[in-house]
């Protein structure tokens, strides 16, 4: 019988993001061989709700924290002696000072993962930020990413050795997200039957770049609609936004879901604008819910979708080309349809949440690299 480890993690914030999000799946499919403690940095800690209720699991919220780096770092490091986990586990950037307090405590596991970058270093990393990497992550058990991108700069950026990184690609629960819509959840929408639906589920984050997406709807045909699922910090910002639009009686805002597999396949196309992704959890879920889709080309988007929709996944040449892209995707169904089947059948193959859990499990265990 397997010891019940017990997990410390550590999020800049335990919020409707796709990071918190997949982790609770893990922590609920993994069971009681683990226990699990949660820490946000931030306010929010919504990605609690989704817990397992029968799960051995805690959520709450870091006291803003006073003082200098050393100061936190060693407030950090008395709370992880004084509730000694059997793993410490961080989570990108946000999380790091935790990183550094671990580091000083003996045999202490402590895994690390990064998962993508926000906003400001959607071009280009900040200097300061990759020598912290290269002077902190060598000495954490395991660095894990989802993408072929992460690893890439793990291994040239950050100065890891290939012994020392993970690439473990996101899950997606295949019988989940391959079932049918539910029309009534958009009855509040006013969308005519017939219509065309451009959409999208995402946090509203200014790194998922949705001004991009309500600018390109001025350029889809006259039939069709764009629904932006989801909430976040940029709502009130991006409703401002539509309202000025020419088209802004065809710009949608459902707000947040807990059911988004009863939504995608009420879209006729999955569309994304993101500034930076590594490998978008609601990429997975569309292609599992037998969507076509369009999308800048950011992170590993290009290959993970089939081969067939490749076309559409584009460099950003401003609001008209997307728009046009999206245009040539709804004109043509027999298109869509093939596209989606690709997209179902590539996801099918090899991104499977079975997997993913079962990496997890062997990382946890020590046994995973």
């Amino acid at each position: 019988m397997k010891k019940t480890l017990k997990l410390l993690h550590i999020f800049a914030s335990f919020g409707q993001g796709g990071v918190p999000l997949r982790i609770v799946t893990v922590a609920n499919a993994l069971g009681d061989s683990y226990s699990h403690h949660f820490i946000s940095l931030d306010s929010s800690i919504h990605a609690a709700e989704m817990l397992d209720p029968t799960l051995n699991a805690t959520a709450n919220i870091w006291p803003a924290s006073k003082g200098g780096l050393l100061s936190r770092v060693s407030n950090y490091r008395t709370y992880i002696k004084e509730h000694p986990p059997d793993i410490l586990i961080t989570y990108n950037w946000g999380a790091i000072e935790w990183t550094m307090a671990g580091l000083s405590l003996p045999r202490l596991r402590q895994l690390h993962f990064e998962s993508g970058f926000g906003p400001e270093e959607a071009t280009n990393q900040i200097t300061r930020r990759i020598w912290t990497r290269r002077l902190v992550l060598p000495f954490c058990e395991k660095v894990i990413v989802p993408s072929y991108v992460l690893e890439g700069y793990a291994f040239s950026d950050w100065k890891l050795s290939k012994s020392k990184v993970i690439r473990i690609p996101n899950g997606v629960d295949l019988q989940r997200f391959n079932g049918q819509g539910d029309p009534l959840l958009f009855a509040k929408l006013c969308i005519p039957e017939g219509a065309n639906i451009v959409g999208t589920i995402a946090p509203l984050r200014p790194e998922k770049a949705l001004d991009k997406l309500i600018a390109a709807a001025n350029y889809l045909p006259d039939n069709s609609y764009l629904v932006i699922v989801g909430d976040g910090s940029e709502r009130e910002r991006l409703e401002k936004f539509a309202a000025v639009s020419p088209v802004h009686d065809r710009i949608k805002f459902f707000g947040h879901t807990s059911e988004p597999e009863k939504i995608y396949p009420l879209f006729d196309i999955f569309a994304m604008t993101s500034s930076t992704e590594q490998m978008p959890n609601a990429l997975l879920q569309a292609m599992a819910s037998s969507l076509p889709v369009v999308s800048t080309n950011v992170g590993d988007i290009k290959p993970i979708v089939a081969a067939s929709n490749r076309d559409f996944i584009v460099d950003w040449h401003g609001p008209e080309a997307f728009g046009s892209s999206c245009s040539l995707m709804l004109k043509d169904e027999k298109l869509r349809q093939s596209i989606a089947a690709d997209n179902l059948a590539k996801v099918q193959v090899e991104y499977g949440v079975q997997e993913m859990l079962a990496k997890y499990d062997r990382l946890y265990q020590g046994k995973e690299g």
